[in-house]
């Protein structure tokens, strides 16, 4: 059931979801999921490593080359975020 849809009693429940004010370029918002999209590669290729029993050595390379991605984040334009809790996802 998702957060705005009727709850068991009929009633209308609000979304939690918080919306940034200012929007983000195209560019910004391509290139963020460019990056995750290669993060979330990386950790399927170690999923797979794991199952087929690969090297130790291998897997710690791939992951790796996964935290250097999430560490590329800060590379973006991301200041806003640097002061928000969250800020030990990105630096």
């Amino acid at each position: 059931m998702s957060e705005d849809s009727p709850d068991s009693q009929g009633t209308q429940k609000a979304c939690c979801c918080h919306h940034k004010a200012t929007p983000r370029s195209v560019q910004m918002q391509d290139d963020l999921h460019k990056r995750l999209n290669r993060v979330i590669g990386q950790l399927n290729g170690v999923k797979t490593m794991i199952d087929d029993n690969r090297y130790c050595g291998d897997v710690l390379m791939q992951l790796s080359a996964a935290e250097s991605a999430v560490h590329s984040a800060p590379k973006l334009d991301t200041s806003p975020w640097a002061s928000s809790p969250f800020s030990f996802f990105i630096m």
